[in-house]
């Protein structure tokens, strides 16, 4: 079996066991990476990489922060707006979180400094303790993005993305721009589902503008029509760093996210096909 289809067969796993939800997910995501060690796809440490991405330190960072928000309780003072007093430390984590969103707006820094420039705030004051910053973590979702980072890897170096993306735009290219937005945005939101959906982008981005070059159209409406394709990352708890934030505080099973992110991808479709091209025309 050539390293292609062991990546498909890997991603095809990865779906039926989170769908019949009989194995852990960390288990799952665990376990692909290190298929894709064992089958020589990717090397040990290139498998073991995600654990350093710097998505995973930004998911970790952001849990400290809203942990420091938590013990503080000045959100739940705004929420409810009673005379809730704020905790001690609740103007530092304030700063902290302002300091924060800044960095992110500005784009000084890259956004896992800027989390823990934020973390790093509210542990050096004092506002949460070593252990209560650990309790804090949610270590399921850390793991999942971990775990499933090196798949991106291994869909870009085995050529396993190419084929599809090649494959979808040789099929529909004859048929019109309209058809090639189609194809592009069934191919992003199929693969921005199992992968990130930034890996997603830039993956597709270059295939886009050829086939918008190719056809003599403007790449203007199939640029955005891919961007907002690789946003309707709603299928799935892995498909974007947000949904496996919420999954273990609100105890969401691999199902649960059909029931509202469906409705919402049909929308984004009709968008990115439809409504796309009357803003930027082809």
């Amino acid at each position: 079996m050539s390293d292609i289809w062991i990546v498909f067969s890997i991603i095809a796993a990865i779906i039926v066991l989170f769908a019949l939800d009989i194995v852990p997910v960390i288990a799952v995501c665990m376990g692909a990476a290190l298929a894709l060690w064992a089958s020589g796809i990717l090397t040990l440490q290139q498998s073991l990489a995600g654990f350093g991405d710097p998505a995973v330190i930004f998911i970790a960072s952001l849990f400290v922060v809203s942990a420091g928000l938590g013990v503080t309780a000045w959100a739940g003072q705004i929420l409810i707006r009673q005379a809730v007093p704020m905790g001690p430390g609740a103007y530092t984590v304030l700063a902290a979180m302002g300091i924060m969103v800044i960095l992110l707006a500005t784009g000084i820094v890259p956004p896992a400094v800027a989390s823990l420039v934020a973390a790093g705030i509210i542990l050096i004051s004092g506002v949460l303790k070593t252990e209560q910053v650990y309790r804090s973590i949610k270590w399921t979702t850390v793991i999942l993005v971990a775990a499933l980072t090196p798949l991106s890897t291994a869909m870009q170096v085995t050529g396993a993305a190419a084929m599809l993306a090649d494959g979808l735009v040789d099929l529909v290219g004859d048929a019109g721009p309209r058809a090639v937005l189609a194809g592009l945005f069934l191919l992003s939101a199929f693969m921005g589902q199992v992968i990130s959906n930034t890996a997603t982008s830039l993956i597709v981005i270059p295939i886009a503008i050829v086939a918008a070059n190719q056809m003599g159209i403007s790449v203007q409406p199939v640029m955005m029509s891919v961007s907002v394709a690789c946003a309707g990352a709603f299928l799935t708890p892995v498909a974007t760093p947000t949904n496996l934030m919420v999954m273990e505080p609100g105890a969401y099973k691999f199902g649960d996210y059909w029931k509202l992110g469906l409705p919402m991808l049909i929308w984004f479709f009709l968008v990115a096909v439809f409504y796309i091209p009357l803003i930027w025309s082809f």
